[in-house]
């Protein structure tokens, strides 16, 4: 918890890890510059010549924003040689999987030979990676576009600002980067 001071207009105007006269309890992530709202949440102050429609288009971007950063941390680990590369052991790894035969597979076959295992075990560890991908994809996904869907009922600019102050919190817990 922080301690924070309001002006009359309930604008956070100081910040400090402890209390003092004059300073209220409030949640880590409130800076100054936000506004407390009427239910005791803490938002960005809406720019006064905002419309409704630009104050929900800037939302959205950082809905979007977000949902890329949480896609980026996913892969942080993954170069982009070894992601362009996906597609095609897929693929390889679905014909093989129907078939059982090396040829409809000449990418994996080379890399289960140098890697020393059976085409059919790096078969399986490809198609476990693109289904755990796949699973993370619909988490970002679904939460984006939940966001999205919420955003778009918003009336009015207050209720978007509050919308607003959580858009980074409260989205599923994503495991460790891919390795």
């Amino acid at each position: 918890m922080a301690f924070i001071k309001l002006d009359a207009d309930s604008v956070v105007i100081q910040k400090q890890p402890y209390s003092e006269d004059g300073f209220v309890e409030a949640p880590d992530d409130v800076i100054a510059g936000m506004v407390r709202q009427s239910d005791g949440s803490y938002a960005p102050p809406a720019l006064p010549s905002q419309t409704i429609e630009q104050r929900r288009a800037q939302v959205s971007a950082d809905i979007d924003l977000h949902a890329k950063s949480l896609r980026d941390n996913v892969v942080a680990l993954i170069s982009p040689a070894e992601m362009s590369s996906w597609p095609i052991k897929q693929a390889q790894a679905l014909a093989f999987q129907k078939s059982g035969d090396e040829a409809d597979a000449p990418m994996l076959v080379a890399e289960a030979g140098y890697r020393q295992v059976t085409t059919a075990e790096l078969v399986d560890m490809v198609l476990a990676k693109a289904q755990q991908l796949a699973g993370l994809e619909a988490m970002i996904s679904g939460e984006c576009g939940r966001r999205q869907d919420i955003l778009r009922t918003l009336e009015d600019i207050e209720m978007i600002d509050a919308f607003a102050a959580g858009v980074r919190f409260g989205w599923l817990n994503f495991p460790d980067p891919v390795q």
